[in-house]
């Protein structure tokens, strides 16, 4: 496996297990809410109407800020035929593909066009579970700081990185393909 693509699964599981070890202070009640605190009856709205914002903008802004970091990186494309297809007349160019030049170089920047906008959705969903701890630790019980930590975990679960994301991401902004895999395959 790439050692960029072990980096960000590495970065994918600490943070997925940061979301599980808030849940498990909570839950095993490490922490406890002073004695006696009367807790704002508005604070659970007012976090679940932060965390639909910060669940948008954990899709908006990554998608966003890769747009932007790939149409900068420069690599080299070229156009060979394609596999399988054959022209249709013998006067006829055979159809061609744009692929990138050299698919090691075109991989090291996917990936790296990759990692910030990784690790910007992963913060972005922890930031829900911890919306959820605060309120575990102010003293709320687990029905209502459990469902953040839920969404909170669900996001990141869902974003496990793959090659085939990474490499996919970057042909459809590139609009080139990398040599020997069809455009839009795994």
């Amino acid at each position: 496996m790439n050692s960029q693509l072990r980096v960000m699964r590495i970065l994918w599981g600490a943070l997925l297990a940061s979301s599980g070890i808030y849940a498990a202070i909570l839950g095993f009640k490490v922490v406890t809410p002073p004695p006696h605190v009367n807790l704002p009856p508005m604070f659970p709205m007012v976090f679940a109407a932060v965390a639909v914002g910060i669940v948008a903008m954990s899709f908006v802004l990554p998608k966003t800020i890769y747009k932007q970091t790939a149409a900068r990186m420069t690599v080299r494309i070229e156009e060979e035929p394609v596999p399988g297809v054959f022209a249709a007349g013998y006067r006829e160019a055979a159809p061609e593909r744009k692929v990138f030049a050299d698919a090691e170089e075109a991989w090291r920047k996917a990936a790296a066009c990759y990692m910030t906008p990784l690790i910007l959705g992963l913060a972005l969903s922890e930031a829900t579970s911890l919306l959820g701890f605060v309120l575990g630790f102010l003293g709320f019980p687990a029905t209502v700081w459990a469902p953040f930590m839920v969404v909170g975990s669900a996001l990141i679960a869902i974003r496990f990185p793959t090659e085939a994301r990474v490499t996919e991401a970057f042909e459809a902004a590139r609009g080139a393909s990398f040599p020997g895999r069809d455009r839009g395959q795994g």
